[in-house]
């Protein structure tokens, strides 16, 4: 018996590609794990993504090291249409470009998603014949009323010419571009909105309440625009009034400040300057997420040069997801999403340091305002962005027969007639067949096919991933120091190929659970359950 024997499955092939560091923890790096994890939630969907820079740390795309339908090219272990030229030993992004040509020659994908305008270029350059199924989240446009430099109105025009299409994170972009005589492009935009994981349960699972709240978490970049250092002064500050407040810091990205030599100093002084002040340093996504979990309240404010931005922050909609309020400033993107007599705007220092000294004995107020920010982030979680991402990616609900989303599997019976079952994507497609199965039988298969992903996700994640790390160069002088460090390169290559076995056996072996006969028992369970549930119907 093969998989055939229970449902359909045609794969949508998707590539995500991106100049964009993925040893990173960056919104940006984060932006292309999320896009892979969302479309490969489902079985039907077979993802490659693919690194411009050698993949040495693995915090970034953990979250879909563990999928079995997800691929990651690392173009500097497996070469791919291109060598690495002189660019500092780095792959250029005309080479990033044509190791994305040369990966859909090799076999064509189905849609291909960049998060660069300039890859996006190279890469319809050197294949024109991928451009319409190409879709370019469009970069570079930052602030309403901001002019567009003339490298992103080039690219954008050269992509429109070759008949790629375009994706923006908001409405408020699309607009932008509309207004910088980019019609066209803006009319064909589809939104791909600011996504994050799924919380895992609803608002009374996530959130945590306490009587007197004191806990607050900050979680990302230290860069000029993120103000880190007026945030971390002002928490100082309110802590000589308020002494029970607490705040927890992760991240450990610095980007220096042109116009203040002192400004990453200034921050790492005050990160370590209070014993209130908790700095956990670089953080897998998970360790961060369960700081935001235990905190009372979220910190998002940024410098008012971000109010005009036509993004929104998807360090706002993590925390929401996780059942906390968080501060931001008062903008009218975020009025529109949280509500203009929302309690946690903050514009100033001083609205900064009255909410943190006013924080203790507002539970009430904390409470209502988490659950507003949990309801405003509902619209981005994966499981709500992913279909409409893979629909406009071109993988549509089928025409004839009855589609259903495969998240929310209903009993149906079209006409009552037989149907075949057909996995595409994030569609379960019951086509009339009069050698098919009943409907009940068809979502059952489906069901079966659920439980296996699933099944191999959490095998996978249960094999720790290896990362080999180059030793610091060794002085020639020293034979010793050197033989040393080829012995420590060796033993990790062998654990690492160890690892490997261990997935690819994990792999065989839930293929055997499929073509067994407990997949056939399975069957036969959803299938009872299934015509009860039709019967009473």
């Amino acid at each position: 018996m093969t998989s055939s024997d229970f449902v359909d499955v045609k794969p949508f092939r998707v590539l995500v590609a991106g100049y964009i560091n993925l040893n990173v923890i960056d919104g940006s790096a984060f932006f292309l794990a999320g896009v892979s994890a969302m479309c490969a939630r489902y079985p039907g969907v077979e993802v490659t993504l693919v690194a411009a820079n050698p993949l040495r740390n693995l915090e970034v795309v953990n979250e879909v090291l563990a999928l079995p339908n997800v691929t990651i090219v690392d173009p500097y272990v497996h070469p791919v249409g291109t060598v690495v030229e002189a660019h500092g030993g780095n792959l250029g992004r005309d080479a990033y470009g044509r190791v994305l040509a040369a990966l859909d020659e090799t076999k064509p994908f189905d849609a291909i998603l960049v998060r660069d305008n300039e890859s996006a270029r190279y890469l319809v350059e050197a294949r024109p014949s991928c451009a319409e199924r190409t879709t370019v989240y469009v970069t570079g446009v930052r602030h309403v009323g901001e002019a567009l430099s003339t490298a992103v109105r080039s690219d954008l025009e050269a992509l429109d010419a070759s008949g790629a299409s375009f994706c923006v994170q908001t409405p408020t972009m699309r607009e932008a571009l509309a207004a910088q005589g980019m019609e066209g492009i803006a009319r064909r935009c589809f939104i791909l909105p600011p996504h994050v994981p799924d919380p895992g349960g609803e608002f009374q699972d996530v959130h945590r309440a306490r009587t007197s709240p004191a806990r607050l978490v900050y979680t990302g970049k230290f860069v000029t625009d993120w103000i880190p250092d007026r945030i971390l002064a002002g928490f100082k500050a309110a802590t000589s009034v308020r002494s029970e407040l607490r705040l927890d810091v992760a991240g450990d990205q610095y980007r220096a400040n042109p116009d203040d030599p002192h400004f990453v100093d200034n921050v790492r002084y005050l990160l370590g300057s209070s014993p209130r002040i908790k700095w956990h340093g670089r953080l897998p996504r998970a360790k961060a997420r369960d700081l935001i979990r235990d905190a009372d309240l979220g910190i998002s404010w940024r410098s008012p040069a971000l109010d005009s931005s036509t993004e929104l922050s998807t360090k706002v909609l993590e925390y929401g997801a996780l059942g906390k309020a968080v501060i931001v400033n008062r903008t009218p993107m975020h009025e529109a999403m949280l509500g203009a007599d929302y309690a946690y705007f903050a514009n100033s220092s001083t609205d900064y340091r009255r909410l943190l000294l006013e924080l203790p004995e507002s539970a009430d107020v904390l409470g209502a305002s988490a659950r507003r920010c949990f309801e405003a982030s509902r619209p981005h979680w994966y499981s709500s962005v992913a279909p409409g991402l893979l629909e406009a990616l071109g993988c549509k609900r089928s025409l004839t027969g009855v589609s259903q989303a495969y998240g929310d599997l209903v009993q149906t019976d079209p006409d009552g007639g037989l149907v075949r079952p057909v996995v595409r994507g994030p569609w379960v497609d019951l086509e009339p067949d009069p050698e098919g199965v009943t409907s009940a039988e068809a979502l059952a298969r489906v069901q079966v096919l659920r439980q296996w992903h699933e099944a191999a996700r959490r095998e996978l994640q249960t094999l720790e991933p290896v990362i080999v790390k180059v030793p610091a160069q060794v002085p020639a002088a020293d034979p010793k120091e050197l033989a040393a460090a080829l012995q420590e390169v060796a033993l990790l290559s062998r654990k690492l190929e160890a690892t490997r076995e261990q997935r690819d056996q994990a792999r065989r072996q839930l293929d055997n659970l499929r073509n067994s006969k407990l997949g056939t028992v399975q069957r036969k369970v959803w299938e009872v359950r299934g015509r009860g549930s039709h019967g009473s119907a």
